[in-house]
Order: structure tokens, then sequence, then C-alpha cells
């Protein structure tokens, strides 16, 4: 098993680890897939300035990552995702409600539920996650509902659907 300060070292590389740190994201252990998710962060965060456009590239390949049609697991992708935006919102945070949109994905909810909490830290990307937190409120699926009710709590927003 990788230490933490393995990943971080592996970050530190530039591009050429993010193939590994994805693939990491992929892994069944929460000790491993969150701080795979940190560094992907740390490492998309030092280079946005130089190549915008490649960190954009890997939000959306980790967003695709979540689509059943990618077969791929998405697992941690959501984690990765909230990483990525808060190491950068002022690029980034046009990204936080398809993140929190993913709540009625299944299989993602626990995942996005940590993304949620990692991007309550910036007031910016809270009021970003409200439109969509608000909508999902009100969803006829009943797990979507009650998971928008938590992460708007998680939040400190408003706690229902008419708001």
């Amino acid at each position: 098993m990788l230490a933490r300060n393995d990943l971080g070292a592996l970050g530190a590389t530039g591009w050429p680890a993010v193939r590994a740190l994805v693939s990491l994201l992929c892994s069944a252990e929460k000790d491993i897939r969150l701080p795979a998710a940190r560094a992907l962060g740390r490492l998309a965060a030092t280079l946005a300035d130089r190549e915008p456009e490649k960190v954009r590239d890997l939000l959306r390949r980790l967003f695709w990552s979540t689509n059943d049609e990618s077969g791929a697991s998405g697992l941690g992708a959501p984690e990765a995702i909230a990483e990525i935006i808060a190491g950068r919102p002022d690029l980034w945070s046009d990204f936080v409600g398809p993140l929190v949109n993913l709540l009625d994905e299944p299989g993602l909810s626990a995942g996005v539920m940590t993304a949620v909490r990692r991007i309550a830290l910036d007031p910016a990307l809270v009021r970003q996650a409200q439109p969509i937190l608000q909508y999902l409120a009100g969803s006829a699926d009943p797990a979507t509902r009650a998971l928008a009710l938590q992460a708007a709590a998680d939040l400190g927003l408003p706690s229902n659907a008419d708001n």
C-alpha cells in the first residue's frame, strides 16, 4: 500500500502522475482514494495557470468516468473533482453544479457527500451549490431528496426545496 507521502511525491511529478493518481481513485480503500484525490487537486492547482485546458480536460474525464456509458466505476471521481475545484475556485467553480448533481447517481453518493463537505470550506462554492441542491431537494426519489437535504445542511443552506 502506498503511504500518503508517496502520493504527495507522485503528485509533485507533474502531468505524468495523472494516470497513476486517477487509477488510485478507483481503489476500494478510502485511505487510498482520498489522498490520491488530494494529490490530484494539488497537481491541478499547480498546473492550472500554465495548462488550464489540460486541467479542464481532466475534469471532463473525471465527470465522464461517473457516467455508466464510460465503463469506469467513477469511484473517487467526485472527491477528485472537488479537490480540483477547491484548489482553484476562480477557474473551476462552474463545475460545482454538475458535481453536486451527481448526488442522484447510484453508487456515488458517499463520494459526492465527501466532495460537498470539501467545497463547504469556501463560501463562494457553497453559493454555487445552492440552486442544484434546492432542485434535488424536490426530487421524486426519496434517496436523492434525503441526500440533497443532508448536503444542504452540511453546507449550512436552507433545508427545504421551497427556498
